[in-house]
């Protein structure tokens, strides 16, 4: 049975900037697992009851299955919840996310195909097999695909079928960061802040750099505030705070320099995104680089 809970986090964790409810449902047991390319897998129809049991919370080949590399397929039965619908804060779209998956996937919903590589894809797109050919470093990527609370793909107060085909083209595979779960989107899910843009510059007594916000809702504008934070990789001592208060408007991209002391050790440097409305925070962490060998005197 999946777990239905309510989220509620103390304020170390995730920090509250307003009261409103948040319903998860945890999609991070119960799947099957058969390796092999076996395309028939993504129907509803499918009889999964010879594949295996699996944790998505650990890679396969630490689940005896090793070596294996190529297609592999996950299957996962699960109802989702009408309250999901109805508790939402924004009348929008349900949030399917996976996790990470190594190397690459191709997601079904019903039978019908809803995203690829964390990107959104189209049913007709079930038979092109150029997504094995992503950068490989996508095994790193969030799965995270949305539907607006209206598509006729979820099938509320029922049972769904969510497939997963994975390739894994070498090395580790699969579903293994254990986080799987379905949600309302939040405010806060059309926050993206990009910190690597380009790397640090050294000045003369400084490191810069500029981030950027972007909002890729096309409908809500987003208020909240940025807080900058560099603390000493040795000493734990903070050497840097910064706070701004940002309004964008729905897609409105928004370039902001930063400017850190220079020290002979790196600094961890926190970016921390308080979304007005969303008790939720956007988090993203960066590290600096430093010269040990001082400037050489005239």
């Amino acid at each position: 049975m999946k777990r239905f809970i309510f989220l509620l986090f103390a304020v170390f964790s995730i920090i509250a900037l307003q009261a409103q409810d948040n319903w998860v449902l945890m999609i991070d047991k119960g799947w099957k697992f058969i390796s092999g390319d076996h395309p028939e897998v993504f129907s509803p129809e499918y009889d999964d009851a010879y594949m295996k049991s699996i944790e998505v919370n650990k890679i396969w080949e630490e689940q005896g299955y090793d070596p294996l590399d190529g297609f592999c397929w996950y299957r996962l039965h699960v109802v989702i919840f009408s309250e999901l619908k109805t508790n939402a804060s924004l009348k929008d779209s349900l949030l399917i996310y996976l996790g990470k998956i190594n190397n690459y996937d191709q997601t079904f919903l019903n039978g019908h195909l809803i995203g690829v590589n964390g990107f959104k894809s189209a049913d007709n797109q079930r038979d092109d097999l150029s997504f094995i050919t992503a950068p490989i470093n996508y095994w790193d990527r969030p799965r995270a695909y949305k539907l607006a609370l209206n598509d006729s793909l979820i099938r509320w107060d029922r049972e769904n079928i969510i497939a997963v085909r994975v390739y894994d083209e070498g090395g580790q595979g699969g579903m293994y960061t254990g986080d799987q779960l379905i949600r309302p989107t939040r405010l806060s899910d059309y926050v993206s802040l990009e910190c690597n843009l380009s790397p640090f510059r050294f000045n003369e007594n400084t490191l810069s750099k500029q981030i950027r916000i972007r909002n890729v809702s096309s409908e809500y504008f987003v208020k909240g505030r940025l807080e900058i934070k560099a603390i000493h990789k040795l000493t734990g001592h903070e050497m840097f705070r910064q706070s701004i208060k940002i309004k964008l408007n729905p897609g409105e991209v928004f370039d902001y320099p930063i400017e850190l002391p220079q020290l002979d050790h790196s600094q961890l440097v926190t970016y921390r995104f308080f979304v007005k409305g969303d008790r939720f925070v956007k988090v993203y962490h960066d590290e600096t680089p430093y010269i040990l060998t001082p400037p050489v005197k005239d």
